[in-house]
């Protein structure tokens, strides 16, 4: 009822003054349900925080909130430390480093993942190239740990950090995690997922994708063969821990020219690696 008197009041106005009343409703809509302005701002977070530099015209556009609102909530999160206006470009926002803190925190707390850290480093020396370690999250992997090899002149650095999450149908990680699952669970968590062909390669028939599942479980380790981005491999592979449970997985990306002359050298590696990480947090092969 206030609303419709509000608007019929500015009827013969001019827009910037419905625009007025437009904004105070949107204000009696969150001041009824808090819920609503946290999930909106949370949203902006995520926005901000998956391109690092962006306007606020932009997280309007994305976010399908008006300019005023998300000036507004961009102000809660400036003031409480997780958004930072970029010097020297107005109006440009930018994520701070309390949220990747935020997330830190957590994965300080458990040990697997700091035992797995060493390994990797080790392996990502040894084979110089760029190792990673995930963890599975519902239908995706989220990358939680990358290291480089201390060379980088002579070995292959990948493009990628911490926190990036990608399909578990089309990477080397998230296809040797699914292979633990019985078929039926795998069939669930393709059929929940957006499956489309990201390159010539990538499976999207679910029964030539369970025919890749079979070979993993038989030989112990996935092929990512260039289903994700073309010119690269992948070779993943799970560890477990004291308890007999997948932990997570690590991978290695080599461009695909020097992978097919020395794929056994990678994939013993690798597997290796996972091996080690499961010997160390106490996993015993029955």
């Amino acid at each position: 009822m206030l609303y419709s008197l509000l608007i019929q009041g500015v009827k013969r106005k001019n827009s910037s003054e419905i625009k007025t009343v437009i904004t105070i409703r949107e204000r009696f809509e969150e001041m009824k349900d808090p819920v609503q302005s946290v999930v909106r701002g949370l949203n902006i977070l995520e926005i901000v925080a998956e391109h690092n530099e962006i306007s606020l015209k932009e997280i309007s556009t994305l976010s399908g909130l008006n300019k005023t609102t998300v000036h507004r909530l961009l102000s809660t999160l400036i003031v409480t430390g997780y958004i930072e206006q970029v010097a020297n470009k107005n109006g440009i926002y930018r994520p701070t480093y309390k949220l990747f803190s935020l997330g830190n925190k957590k994965i300080e707390h458990v040990d697997s993942y700091k035992i797995a850290h060493r390994f990797i480093s080790e392996l990502s020396n040894t084979i110089q190239a760029t190792v990673q370690l995930v963890v599975e999250d519902h239908t995706e992997v989220v990358y939680i740990d990358k290291i480089d090899p201390t060379n980088s002149d002579s070995g292959f650095i990948l493009k990628s950090q911490a926190g990036k999450r990608a399909p578990m149908y089309c990477t080397s990680v998230g296809k040797v995690l699914l292979s633990r699952y019985p078929n039926e669970k795998i069939k669930e968590i393709w059929e929940a997922t957006e499956i489309k062909p990201l390159t010539p390669k990538t499976f999207i028939n679910f029964e030539a994708f369970l025919e890749e599942i079979n070979l993993i479980r038989s030989q112990g380790y996935a092929l990512d063969l260039e289903e994700k981005e073309m010119s690269v491999v992948c070779v993943g592979c799970e560890f477990y821990n004291h308890k007999g449970l997948v932990e997570g997985a690590i991978s290695t990306s080599i461009p695909i020219m020097y992978f097919e002359s020395k794929a056994d050298y990678y994939i013993k590696h690798v597997k290796e690696c996972a091996a080690n990480i499961s010997k160390a947090l106490g996993y015993m092969p029955s």
